[in-house]
């Protein structure tokens, strides 16, 4: 196998590694009651358009001022979330022929057991688990999009429209609370969906994002958060921009990944046409509650097609001495939307030469033996 290769595999199973940790289920002892919103409490009104040009000016929250999600006044606002949305890159029969397809693929012979894999290289055993939001927590969103962040000693989870903060055994910090009203009056976060939440290892720093808006055409937000300190209980620096491309866009399904000089943020738009962006986001700006430069953004234009569903890697290993030092970040997407093809760009010096390039592609099927069906997107 080539060092690319090498690479490339790698990358991919950290990236599914990361998936699956978000999505495993947990479960919760008894928690103390969360702190709750002053009585009287009413989130802020319409905040305004969306910035689309910079600096972008902060707002400022104590999440453990906010009142429970199932108690928020905002809960009678909220636009139910469910399947429906924008049109796929295909057409509804094109994924409907894939996911037939996919339905009847044979058993992989390549795909390894746990018994088989030997000692040492099955998966590590749960050391302990806990509930975390259940549909009844005030929440409005279907599918849910969970997300979960784990720092020294709290773990945060993300649903679309609620956050709740854990120590690291379970016990409720703060929370549930809606994520409308921890964005309340940050310019064009109403109606947020999509969440990301992630641990920057190094800064000792947590970061939220959220898609917005309440139909095609508004949702083109997208608001972001990150902690003051090294505690999220507290205070958050709070941040929004524009994500449309066009007038009438539709920003979808947002991922983000700390690097070591900013957070990167990539999603698609639909609109017109079909394309995906990507953005540098300066991090040092947003942990200080500064002013924020407007984003740096690129498009995913490959001659012949449009890649989709850009992944920034988020990097892992400070403490292990394998943080990726520098101002080079690699992101991950979907060549042509068959979940098999995947495109690799690199991103060196973002606020400054800005080089954007696509430095090759990997066939899953290729290099992993497993033959991939309709993408999982």
């Amino acid at each position: 196998m080539s060092r690319f290769a090498m690479f490339v595999a790698a990358l991919t199973a950290a990236l599914i590694a990361g998936a699956l940790l978000i999505l495993e289920p947990i479960s919760r002892p008894g928690a103390a009651s969360a702190p709750r919103g002053p009585v009287g409490w009413q989130p802020a009104g319409d905040p305004g358009p969306l910035p689309s040009a910079g600096p972008i000016q902060p707002r400022f929250v104590d999440i453990s001022t906010l009142p429970l999600a199932s108690e928020d006044p905002i809960l009678d606002t909220l636009v139910p979330r469910g399947d429906g949305g924008p049109d796929m890159p295909i057409s509804e029969a094109e994924a409907e022929i894939l996911r037939q397809q996919a339905l009847n693929l044979p058993p992989q012979a390549r795909v390894q057991h746990i018994e088989t894999l030997g000692p040492g290289l099955a998966a590590p055993a749960i050391d302990r688990s806990f509930d975390s939001i259940n549909f009844d927590d005030g929440g409005s969103g279907v599918p849910p999009d969970p997300e979960m962040a784990v720092g020294p000693n709290h773990v945060i989870a993300t649903v679309n429209s609620i956050i709740e903060i854990y120590d690291r055994d379970g016990s409720i910090l703060v929370g549930p609370v809606q994520s409308d009203s921890f964005f309340a009056g940050t310019p064009g976060c109403a109606g947020t969906f999509d969440p990301n939440v992630l641990y920057d290892e190094k800064e000792d720093r947590f970061f939220i994002g959220y898609d917005s808006g309440t139909g095609p055409g508004s949702d083109n937000g997208y608001c972001m958060a990150v902690t003051q300190t090294n505690d999220p209980t507290a205070g958050w620096n709070l941040y929004s921009f524009d994500a449309s491309f066009n007038p009438g866009d539709f920003f979808d399904y947002p991922h983000a990944g700390i690097g070591d000089e900013a957070i990167f943020m990539g999603g698609n738009i639909f609109g017109d046409t079909f394309h995906a962006d990507v953005w540098a986001i300066d991090k040092f700006a947003m942990y200080a509650g500064a002013p924020l430069p407007l984003p740096v953004r690129h498009q995913l234009d490959e001659t012949g097609n449009s890649p989709d569903t850009p992944q920034p890697m988020n990097a892992h290993g400070f403490l292990n001495g394998t943080w990726p030092e520098g101002n080079l970040h690699y992101i991950l997407a979907e060549c042509f939307f068959n979940g098999t093809d995947m495109c690799i760009y690199r991103w060196e010096d973002p606020f400054g030469a800005d080089l954007f390039t696509l430095v090759g592609s990997v066939d899953l099927n290729t290099e992993t033996g497993v033959v991939g069906g309709f993408p999982l997107v």
